[in-house]
């Protein structure tokens, strides 16, 4: 069993431009810096100018644990993420996203698309968050999606502003 994510950001951006961000190790060195600053890192960032692999590590305290998960699980939660973005066609670049945690039977994984036109793009995630735990699963993949999203949320809120700090 798995559960879906569909989230979409919209900027008053070209997708060129938002393009140019994802491909930006500054991006994502201040976006690490800002989201989460106390629990995230970028472990790794190449790009070509044209498309981009980042690698991020978050952690999730073991206080801020929703409940399910801190009943089966002791500690914090070390996230491993990946992000890549290929190169931009037509105004439309695609990409993928995943998610491991360690020690834990616990993946997400999917899709990115950057599309749009003039001065307005999207940034969508489609995919899903697998557990493989029998029983509280499909609870805890319901949770993964829920804090994925809020986190997906602060993240949109910051490339706004970091779109509008830094011009191009």
């Amino acid at each position: 069993m798995s559960t879906n994510l569909d989230h979409r950001d919209e900027y008053a951006v070209s997708p060129a431009r938002l393009h140019a961000a994802l491909c930006s190790e500054q991006y994502w060195t201040d976006l690490v810096s800002t989201v989460a600053a106390d629990v995230s890192t970028l472990d790794s960032f190449t790009s070509d100018g044209t498309s981009a692999t980042v690698k991020l590590q978050q952690i999730v305290p073991s206080d801020k644990l929703p409940s399910v998960v801190a009943k089966i699980r002791s500690g914090d939660l070390v996230i491993r993420r990946t992000f890549t973005i290929g190169p931009l066609a037509d105004e439309r670049a695609t990409g993928s996203f995943g998610a491991e945690v360690d020690g834990a039977k616990a993946t997400l994984s999917g899709t990115i698309t950057v599309s749009g036109s003039g001065e307005r793009s999207v940034l969508a995630y489609n995919g899903s968050a697998k557990v493989g735990i029998p029983l509280v699963g499909g609870k805890i993949e319901g949770a993964i999606v829920s804090n994925l999203g809020k986190l997906l949320d602060a993240e949109n809120e910051f490339t706004t502003n970091w779109l509008a700090a830094n011009p191009g």
